[in-house]
């Protein structure tokens, strides 16, 4: 297994696997090394029979600042001194692609998964909490996805989990004007299942990882196996 530097996990308690993205000083900002890190801790809670409910959260003053700009251009080609040409749409797809395949893997994780989100949740992580079986926030979160509205979408896996989670209208605004709601309306909008003050988050996400975890752990993967069977179902008509 590769070491793990991104991002830290703990057990509060047998049944709940916590794991925390841990690049405060960029806003927790994904680098390509983190999409890999994640999907290796998921596969080791998943192999774990006692873990219930996973909970994602971040470091810092946030959830998380969506893609490490830095990074972007170069992986899709732009700016690589060895070819002048502009990247082929083909190369671009096919990047997209894969970090595509990191968002069904989280989303078809047999666990419970939950996102406890506070500060920026924006671009990936934003993707990420929409892709999550439940979604706590602080009152005063700042959760949306300008940058579709600044680039347009890629081959974006998460796009279609926008019309199940957050509704047409709704994803359509926040697509064309770059809209960012609050946890408080994100919660009254029902994109979030609740909001709470800063402060109260922490309780209020374990409390309902508690709650969770009482399910017969036989029962969390049937239940998330015929969820993922009716939105197969839904999405090939």
């Amino acid at each position: 297994m590769k070491e793990i530097k991104y991002m830290l996990k703990d057990r509060p308690s047998p049944s709940i696997f916590r794991v925390t993205f841990n690049r405060p000083e960029k806003l927790n900002a994904f680098n390509f090394e983190m999409y890999e890190e994640l999907t290796q801790l998921l596969d080791e809670a998943e192999d774990d029979d006692d873990v219930k409910v996973i909970i994602l959260r971040g470091a810092g003053k946030s959830f998380g600042s969506g893609q490490d700009l830095a990074q972007v251009g170069f992986v899709y080609g732009f700016g690589d001194s060895k070819d002048e040409r502009r990247p082929s749409i083909r190369r671009r797809l096919s990047i997209d692609r894969k970090w595509a395949a990191h968002y069904a893997r989280y989303s078809e994780c047999s666990k419970i998964t939950v996102a406890q989100v506070h500060g920026h949740c924006l671009g990936t992580h934003f993707e990420l909490m929409t892709t999550s079986d439940f979604v706590i926030a602080a009152d005063d979160a700042s959760i949306g996805h300008p940058g579709l509205r600044l680039v347009g979408p890629g081959l974006e896996f998460n796009l279609a989990t926008w019309m199940w989670t957050i509704g047409m209208r709704l994803a359509k605004e926040m697509m064309f004007t770059g809209r960012v709601l609050s946890g408080k309306e994100a919660a009254e909008l029902h994109v979030v299942n609740k909001s709470v003050p800063a402060d109260q988050l922490d309780d209020e996400v374990m409390k309902l990882a508690n709650t969770l975890s009482l399910m017969p752990a036989d029962g969390v993967v049937m239940a998330k196996e015929a969820l993922r069977m009716v939105l197969d179902r839904k999405s090939t008509r």
